[in-house]
């Protein structure tokens, strides 16, 4: 099977409403690995959280193994050990924490860890297809019939974090892997555009024929069109 190309290009943006853009991302094309993270916690904390896990992971992700779920996984347990440390030992980091989305792409296959509700999506021949499954209230109450994805939208619960990086001793992330075919995109994100763009939008905007830079810039853009009340991060990552 031919090897496909990935070529890859990520944004963050504060939005209108915060003071300080507590996400950060990575796009590392060398070592085909991509990081979002949304971080949580009072005054700064957020900002660190965020910032701290993914430069950690891309200290600590070294391809030794064939076993990628285990190296994906121990990567996010290793940065929660570091995240947690510093937050029980620095009185100004108690309580700080983040989501994170972690995909590498290797023999034409995208591996995909994550905690939290910063998201992972697969666009093929005109459908999305979210790939991740958020670690939130809501989502929980969706998954068991409680109440319909619509109806938790607007939910009181909907910002409720069930599961985080650095908030716990020990972590147990998702994985997951889907295989890549040529013109795939895959689109790692924050909550602040999943809350302010329907997914409807974000399939019409993948869909345009427009660079993959342009297209991050226009979900951005119509995140705080929409409102941006939370700081919002999109990467997206192609293969040809």
């Amino acid at each position: 099977m031919q090897q496909l190309i990935i070529s890859s290009f990520g944004s963050t943006d504060i939005g209108k409403h915060r003071e300080i853009n507590e996400d950060y991302f990575i796009v590392d094309d060398h070592k085909y690995l991509y990081l979002v993270a949304d971080g949580m916690g009072g005054h700064s904390a957020g900002e660190v959280a965020s910032r701290i896990a993914c430069t950690t992971f891309l200290e600590l992700f070294t391809r030794e193994t064939s076993n990628i779920d285990e190296l994906l996984t121990d990567c996010v347990k290793k940065v929660n050990e570091v995240i947690h440390s510093m937050a029980v030992s620095e009185i100004n980091l108690q309580g700080m924490g983040t989501t994170l989305v972690a995909c590498y792409c290797t023999d034409n296959i995208a591996h995909i860890c994550h905690a939290g509700d910063s998201r992972a999506y697969l666009y093929r021949d005109k459908e999305l297809v979210q790939l991740t499954e958020d670690h939130s209230a809501v989502a929980v109450m969706v998954r068991q019939g409680y109440i319909t994805k619509e109806e938790a939208e607007d939910h009181p619960l909907k910002n409720r974090i069930t599961k985080a990086v650095g908030t716990m001793p020990e972590i147990d992330p998702d994985y997951t892997n889907c295989p890549l075919k040529k013109d795939d995109l895959l689109l790692l994100c924050t909550d602040g555009l999943t809350n302010m763009v329907k997914e409807y939008d974000i399939k019409e905007i993948l869909g345009q024929e427009s660079t993959i830079e342009e297209r991050v810039k226009m979900l951005i853009q119509m995140a705080n069109d929409h409102g941006g009340h939370d700081n919002i991060t999109a990467v997206l990552i192609k293969a040809t």
